[in-house]
């Protein structure tokens, strides 16, 4: 074990973040195998697979598994197998078989064959073709750059293969040097073969959603790094990335850091230094650059296109193009691509020949929607491209962008034409004509206009504020396209055209901050530069710092990122510090108005912008906005359907109809698939909900108004009272699809609603979510109303009494009173399911006092009872869970985790995911006492992605300490208090005063035995206030302890033997046998320093004797102590 390492700072660092996925767990489990794992996991040369193979000798190792060339039994052929580490557990197995059903389904031949897959005991295994060559990397590192032919040879390949991959909806997700492997085959000893889809995603399946951080850093596209959704341009983006190091000798990026190949591929371009490329690749550039644009969407649109245009540059086909195997197959001769890569500069002055401004305003962000608009218009030629968004969202700066980007590049005129004043036909034709120079005469002004069109040279017209006039679309801009087909149009509008070969570019506001983000990272958001540079613009000495981050970045989150939101409130900072604006935003109608004489009356003010769209807006589309406004956070269509009531508009479409043209005129958005890719949720920016809401106030002035309103509340709470969730916070069986997850914020509001009977169930499911997430004070006083207005119906009454219990002791209180209330009236009303939970309930306050008479106390199988009478398998294996843990104290190893087995049968049959990974982590517990780590810490990453999956912020704190402790005995102090740090944050997030007094303890021990004594002694302090907070003696016991060492080491004696002598008395009482030997051997310590050796003897004799009762592991913090007092001894 001695050589044996953790995991390092970099790898780790996603399990600190607040979302862990399943791809960061696999990273983590294998390396934390790789720990802990013994010599039998990997199979060994000679051995046979499936009775059917021999492994005779080792090719390689990967996160998965190993390679080996193996021989069949039967036909004496060589195969390649692939067997997968056993220790990868469930989730390494499906993706193992993912592989195999992945990769067996392509037949090109430039991808590795897979012959077949099965599983030998607990070794799943793949059978491949042999191969005979190298692989590309070791290629690259013996011989350096590549001559562009070669380069181009073994691309096409690459690309061969996958496309047929991507025709089958599969992206490799890691192409990269080292998976492409040369042969010799037909002709050529370059012949290609792409090796090993491991993390391969089937988009057929999967929708494309995000895995978490999966790839190789080298050639990982943005949207890998930002955990968005992968497609096949991010295989293409890879492949960009290996082209360019074959032809140069080394990566794109080569940052030294996970952070700094993170920003390089996000924000950088790649370089060609002419004195690392040889001249000959220079055509190739372009395309490269094309391969890694930033944005997916700006990338090649497929494999097939990448290859036709890769072999259209070099003017060959550098290798014949291999034959697939059926069902599969290639074109016989690929057709020339239509648009050209880089159009031809144009010859003529542009200067003269388009109306732009001169000088544009400063413009932030926005290159993923440039590089859209760049492949449409410039790449595709397409003849009508739309940018959709909301008022204020930026996009007339978006198309002058644009434009003023391209002006060198386009080949024809370009013209701005403002609309916002355009009514009719004629206006559009006279301004369009005005704007290009010319002015119509009295004949038709349509066709006048159109011979304008087609006389001139490839004009691009920016249309901008088109939402007006969207009506007349269909009889001008398709008419005009149809007649001048050389002219293209850049439109802006509020809403789509809806006309044959409109493309659309829809804008959103700028992604926003993270609530926790640095200033490094705010730094990098759009939002936060726009405000900032807006800021220096009103008060020239504003800075963002650290001090007004924070207030910066809650401002910039209640805007939306609405740019036009974030300038307004920019400006007032010649007045208002950030924190002064964020306070005022309660008015932030009449907060945010221009002060600029020049700016556009639709534009002055965040109001009048949003006053445009709905005139907009159809009488029946607005009484529809106003309704949807009732909704909270997000809602889905059948809410919608179940809430909303236009029955008094007879011209009113349907629901779906409605929700439709809100999004199109951009009043609406729907919440990311990711999120909820079951069902489309929608959801309104906070500035146009607040617009909504108060439309909807002002027309509560008549008793008739204020009715409807009425009813509508009434709706909204009787179809979310319908609804099936979890209203039994007790249970702690929060799934992570439980509807009062993703309802949350409509549960809220109907819970602090004026319809008492649908406010019971929705303060039970809020309290649930509470329960489950934090903050548990959120939750105690959402029920504080119904403790002194209780429900009429008593068993209402009951299951408010136990929601309010459970959250109180899971805040770090007990309220005996109501407990006993609970009880009693459990009792009265012959419901023994509630009495089990009850009982339950004071069992664990029993167990938690300071001297308590019996463990396991008799309440607890009172619980128990209950449990099996009910037939519940959630109380029965809570209760036993516990009586686990008691026994555990005890120092009864094999007892407890009996108990813990059954807590785990039970579990599975209720099930409840919460209480398995809560099992889990305690059988990790006690298997890491025992000295069995690797079983530990399988364990503890089965529990640590329960606790993801579910998003349980409490438990992961507890997971996050326990695996601090593994880091703790292999001697890696530095990740050991990483973890302690982020479980400590994670603690109080939850609002779990218990757990972060604990946390407060762990952080300490780390912090002393780093001889950092000052830090020590200020997470001891706050560990004692909490455990005061908590009445948690136990605690209070284990701190003084640990305390007197320190004071023993500072001469501070007196106070080192009063501490002591406080601290093992409290830790006696708790009968806990693991903590007892860990402050006896602090006290053993202090007894040798001070010269009593008899006195110290005895103590190490029951230290010794707990020891061996208990199991514990010699290299555990007490293992140590033991040793080092051992010898000590030996020396007194």
């Amino acid at each position: 074990m001695g050589n044996q390492k953790l995991p390092t700072a970099s790898a780790l660092t996603p399990f600190l973040d607040d979302s862990v996925d399943d791809g960061m767990l696999d990273s983590l489990d294998k390396q934390i195998i790789q720990a802990f794992g013994g010599p039998d996991a990997k199979p060994r040369l000679g051995q046979q697979i499936d009775a059917r193979f021999v492994l005779e000798g080792e090719l390689g190792q990967g996160g998965m598994g190993w390679v080996y060339s193996a021989r069949h039994l039967a036909t004496d052929g060589q195969v390649a197998l692939k067997v997968m580490n056993p220790r990868l557990g469930p989730q390494g197995k499906l993706r193992f078989a993912m592989e195999a059903r992945n990769a067996a389904s392509l037949t090109h031949p430039n991808t590795v064959r897979v012959l077949d897959y099965g599983q030998d005991g607990e070794l799943p295994f793949l059978v491949m073709e042999f191969l005979r060559g190298a692989p590309l990397d070791d290629l690259l590192k013996a011989q350096g750059r590549f001559s562009l032919p070669r380069a181009v040879s073994i691309a096409s390949q690459i690309l061969k293969s996958l496309w047929e991959a991507h025709d089958h909806n599969i992206v490799h997700r890691d192409i990269k040097a080292s998976n492409v492997f040369l042969i010799k085959q037909q002709g050529t000893e370059d012949f290609v073969k792409v090796l090993d889809f491991g993390i391969s995603q089937n988009l057929s399946t999967s929708g494309g959603a995000s895995e978490g951080l999966i790839g190789s850093p080298h050639n990982m596209a943005p949207e890998q790094w930002n955990h968005q959704e992968i497609s096949p341009q991010t295989d293409l983006y890879a492949v960009g990335c290996l082209v360019y190091q074959m032809l140069c000798g080394s990566v794109p990026f080569d940052g030294q850091s996970i952070a700094a190949l993170r920003a390089q591929h996000l924000h950088e371009a790649p370089l060609f230094d002419g004195s690392r490329f040889a001249d000959t690749s220079t055509p190739l550039h372009p395309w490269i650059v094309w391969m890694m644009a930033k944005a997916p969407n700006a990338r090649p649109p497929s494999a097939r296109l990448a290859l036709q245009a890769l072999q259209d540059i070099v003017h060959t086909d550098l290798i014949s193009s291999p034959r697939p195997a059926a069902p599969f197959s290639l074109p016989e001769a690929l057709p020339t691509p239509q648009p050209k890569l880089l159009p031809s500069p144009p010859t003529t002055q542009h200067e003269a020949r388009h109306n732009l401004p001169r000088k544009l305003r400063h413009f932030v962000g926005r290159e993923a929607e440039l590089q859209r608009l760049a492949a449409l218009l410039l790449e595709e030629r397409g003849s009508l491209v739309t940018v959709v968004g909301m008022g204020g969202v930026g996009k007339t700066s978006l198309i002058q962008q644009f434009a003023r980007r391209h002006l060198e590049r386009w080949p024809g005129e370009i013209w701005f034409c403002d609309l916002t004043q355009v009514r009719s036909r004629d206006e559009l034709c006279s301004t369009v004509a005005q704007v290009m120079g010319i002015k119509l005469t009295q004949r038709d002004h349509e066709e006048q206009l159109i011979d304008l069109l087609k006389s001139r040279e490839e004009p691009l017209l920016l249309m901008d504020n088109f939402e007006q006039i969207t009506h007349l679309a269909p009889t001008t801009i398709a008419t005009w396209m149809a007649a001048a087909p050389r002219a293209t149009f850049l439109t802006s509008s509020r809403e789509p055209l809806a006309i044959a070969h409109e493309q659309l570019v829809r804008l959103s506001p700028f992604p926003l901050p993270p609530p926790d983000a640095d200033l490094e990272a705010a730094q990098q958001n759009d939002a936060v530069v726009l405000f900032a540079e807006k800021a220096r613009k009103a008060r020239p000495s504003f800075t963002l710092t650290a001090e007004n981050l924070q207030e910066v970045i809650a401002l910039v989150r209640q805007l939306d990122g609405l740019p036009l939101a974030l300038e307004l409130a920019a400006a007032r900072v010649a007045v208002l510090t950030p924190a002064q604006i964020v306070a005022r935003l309660s008015q932030r109608f009449q907060l945010l108005r221009s002060r600029q004489q020049d700016a556009a009356s639709r534009q002055a003010t965040l109001k009048s912008t949003l006053d445009w769209s709905w005139e907009l807006l159809s009488p029946w589309e607005q009484e529809g906005l106003l309704q949807c406004s009732i909704f909270h956070g997000s809602f889905t269509l059948n809410a919608a359907e179940a809430v909303l009531d236009l029955s008094a508009w007879p011209d009113a479409l349907w629901t779906v109809d409605l929700l439709q043209n809100l999004l199109d005129k951009s009043w609406l958005t729907t919440a990311p698939l990711e999120e909820h890719p079951e069902e489309q949720r929608f959801t309104f920016y906070v500035s146009i909900r607040e617009y909504a809401l108060h439309k909807r106030a002002q027309r509560r002035t008549s008793a008739e108004a204020d009715a409807l309103d009425q009813a509508l509340t009434r709706r909204h709470a009787e179809h979310y009272g319908r609804l099936d969730f979890n209203d039994a916070p007790w249970e702690r069986n929060q799934r992570h699809d439980d509807r009062s997850i993703k309802e949350f914020e409509n549960f809220l509001a109907i819970a602090q609603g004026p319809h008492r009977e649908q406010a019971y169930r929705a303060t039970l499911a809020v309290v649930s979510y509470y329960h489950h997430f934090g903050p548990y004070k959120a939750a105690l006083n959402l029920l504080r109303p119904w403790l002194e207005d209780p429900p009429k119906d008593p068993h209402q009454h009951l299951r408010i009494l136990l929601a309010h219990v459970y959250l109180s002791w899971s805040a770090g209180s007990y309220d005996e009173a109501r407990t006993t209330q609970a009880l009693t009236l459990a009792q009265d009303l012959n419901e023994p399911l509630m009495e089990g939970w009850a009982w339950l309930l004071i069992a664990l306050k029993k167990h938690m006092e300071p001297n308590p008479p019996q463990l396991p106390c008799p309440e607890i199988f009172k619980a128990l009872a209950s449990g099996q009478t009910t037939q519940s398998h959630i109380l029965q294996g809570w209760t036993l869970f516990n009586l686990g843990i008691q026994h555990r104290k005890k120092g009864e190893s094999e007892q407890s985790m009996a108990y813990y087995q059954q807590a785990l049968h039970h579990a599975r049959n209720h099930p409840s995911l919460f209480l398995e990974c809560m099992t889990r982590r305690s059988l990790g517990v006690c298997l890491k006492l025992q000295g069995q780590l690797h079983e530990a810490a399988d364990h503890f990453l089965s529990a640590l992605e329960l606790a993801n999956v579910l998003g349980h912020t409490g438990t992961r704190a507890w997971i996050l300490r326990n695996l601090s402790s593994l880091y703790d005995i292999l001697g890696d102090h530095d990740q050991a208090l990483r973890l302690i740090h982020r479980a400590r944050a994670l603690a109080r997030r939850a609002g779990s005063k218990r757990l972060e007094g604990w946390s407060c303890l762990t952080l300490g021990v780390f912090c002393a035995n780093q001889g950092q004594r000052v830090k020590a002694l200020e997470a001891f302090a706050q560990g004692l206030e909490l455990a005061e907070i908590i009445r948690s003696t136990h605690l209070r016991g284990d701190i003084l302890g640990e305390w007197a060492l320190i004071d023993l080491h500072m001469d501070n004696l007196d106070a080192a033997q009063h501490r002591m002598k406080e601290g093992v008395e409290l830790v006696e009482k708790s009968q806990d046998q693991y903590s007892l030997a860990m402050i006896l051997s602090s006290q053993a310590t202090l007894q040798f320093a001070l010269g009593q050796p008899q006195l110290a003897a005895q103590t190490l004799a029951r230290v010794e004797a707990i020891h061996e009762k208990i199991t514990a592991d010699p290299r555990s913090i007490l293992g140590r102590r033991l040793q080092r007092l051992r010898r000590v001894q030996l020396t007194s």
